[in-house]
């Protein structure tokens, strides 16, 4: 860790490097610069970040059965309420359960995920943190 000027941080040898502002104590700075030194920052780049995550999840479910895939219409009730924060419409779900495709799913999926309701989500969610 660097500090650059007055009012940013600059944390180094790390995959994808970055700045932040602080207001830490020169305490704070020293116990930062300490724990991260102590890290394996250099290890974690050997993977896509993707890829990582994916084996962390696959090693804490191996001891676990996983559940059949949702029906159609408790996917499109699941989707919508975790991604737009609503249930759909009558006719939305009707369109979905309708729908014929292997994909239909990441469409809906993509469809929400690009929408104002998702991004009011986005906000709300990180504005209660």
């Amino acid at each position: 860790m660097l500090v650059t000027d007055i009012s940013f941080l600059s944390v180094i040898n790390v995959p994808g490097s970055f700045r932040m502002p602080y207001h830490f104590s020169r305490f704070t700075l020293l116990a930062l610069a300490t724990i991260g030194s102590l890290l394996p920052w250099q290890g974690l780049a050997t993977e896509p970040l993707h890829v990582r995550i994916d084996a962390l999840i696959q090693a804490k479910a191996a001891d676990t059965v996983p559940q059949p895939l949702a029906e159609d219409a408790e996917f499109v009730r699941r989707v919508y309420l975790d991604l737009a924060g609503r249930i759909p419409t009558v006719r939305e779900a009707e369109e979905f359960v309708g729908q014929q495709g292997e994909d239909k799913r990441a469409q809906l999926i993509h469809r929400l995920s690009t929408s104002p309701d998702y991004h009011g989500i986005c906000r709300n969610c990180f504005m209660r943190c």
